[in-house]
């Protein structure tokens, strides 16, 4: 909470991952793709129980489409449309009202597509001239 500027215990996501995109939109914080469990059973009771931050309870570990969006007011979590191809490791930035996702690695390998998602869905982008992974965006002004 940066008014108080202390950290805050949020309820468990729909779905554990790692690896994944993230960006504020509509005053929700939007988490999309990552790699987390193949069968993307909500893993929230779980989770609780997992105090420590380890992947061996994850069981069989794949690339995920799913996103997922966290209301401050209401303090849950709920599901959101997927992405149109599973990746993680993609550069995520904010531009023009809505999260661009970018690159990344996906089932296939490293990816060269782009999307972006407007709060209610994913509109595809042109495709980056070179496949890229872990790398960054930034959105300059002016």
């Amino acid at each position: 909470d940066p008014r108080v500027r202390r950290w805050q215990e949020l309820p468990q996501m729909i779905l554990r991952r790692s690896w994944a995109m993230a960006c504020a939109l509509d005053g929700r914080f939007f988490v999309c793709g990552g790699v987390g469990q193949s069968d993307q059973a909500p893993v929230a009771a779980r989770a609780r129980q997992a105090k420590k931050a380890s992947l061996e309870p994850w069981g069989p570990l794949e690339v995920i489409a799913a996103a997922e969006s966290f209301d401050p007011v209401e303090h849950t979590w709920q599901q959101e449309k997927s992405m149109s191809e599973p990746h993680y490791g993609s550069a995520c930035v904010f531009v023009d009202g809505a999260f661009h996702i970018m690159g990344g690695h996906g089932k296939r390998g490293v990816l060269s597509g782009c999307e972006r998602f407007d709060g209610q869905s994913w509109h595809p982008l042109p495709d980056l001239l070179e496949a890229r992974w872990c790398c960054t965006a930034t959105y300059l002004l002016g």
